[in-house]
């Protein structure tokens, strides 16, 4: 999804549907490093740590990983 300033990703779970888990990504120019305030705002989005938001980022966080811990997130509600 995409609006005017921003890129809007929804993470669909494994049955296809739409789940809470939307993140907002600037249009930055390609090279552009995010500082640590912008990290932290997209991994809240994502529901993760910053530990977590780091595994995500350096690919060592499988999907199957995420699925747990938003998973997890629905039954403590």
């Amino acid at each position: 999804m995409e609006g005017a300033k921003h890129q809007k990703f929804q993470f669909i779970n494994e049955n296809g549907n739409k789940t809470r888990v939307i993140t907002h990504l600037s249009r930055k120019p390609s090279g552009t490093d995010l500082d640590a305030n912008l990290q932290g705002k997209i991994a809240r989005q994502m529901k993760l740590s910053s530990n977590q938001f780091r595994e995500f980022v350096d690919c060592t966080l499988t999907i199957e990983e995420y699925r747990v811990i938003l998973a997890n997130l629905e039954e403590k509600k």
